[in-house]
């Protein structure tokens, strides 16, 4: 099974690859967790001049991963609540980041995606790409 989410390194610019395609790179558990740690191993990396967010597949990413929530043997509340404070760390270390941080948006990008592109220090975007707010597309 491929890991949630890839580094490709070349000539000090390392591309991290949110890797769920099938579930248009939504967030879950691991994948918040794994992107939190690897930020921060970037930031400390010598080698690291830049870092480059991209998504496999359509999508940049659709946010967090709903079905994940309902399944994950916990309440939604503390599922929602456990999911949300790494996806914040990681949000953090983007900011935090003494290197650019470039949001490469191949699709869509909603939800906690499209804040997460929006974090970085710079997007850039297909054509095609889409952009969505989670809580102003549901009226919130």
């Amino acid at each position: 099974m491929a890991e949630p989410v890839e580094l490709e390194s070349i000539n000090g610019i390392t591309r991290l690859i949110l890797n769920r395609p099938k579930l248009f790179n939504a967030f879950d558990a691991e994948m918040v967790t794994l992107l939190a740690d690897g930020l921060a191993e970037l930031a400390a990396d010598f080698e690291v001049k830049g870092v480059v967010i991209t998504g496999q597949g359509a999508a940049f990413s659709a946010g967090g991963d709903l079905r994940w929530l309902a399944g994950s043997g916990k309440t939604p509340g503390a599922a929602f609540h456990g999911l949300a404070a790494k996806y914040h760390q990681a949000v953090l270390e983007i900011r935090r980041m003494p290197k650019p941080v470039v949001a490469a948006i191949n699709g869509l990008a909603a939800g906690g995606g499209f804040s997460m592109a929006l974090a970085c220090d710079f997007r850039v975007m297909e054509a095609s790409a889409t952009l969505r707010q989670g809580y102003t597309s549901n009226g919130l």
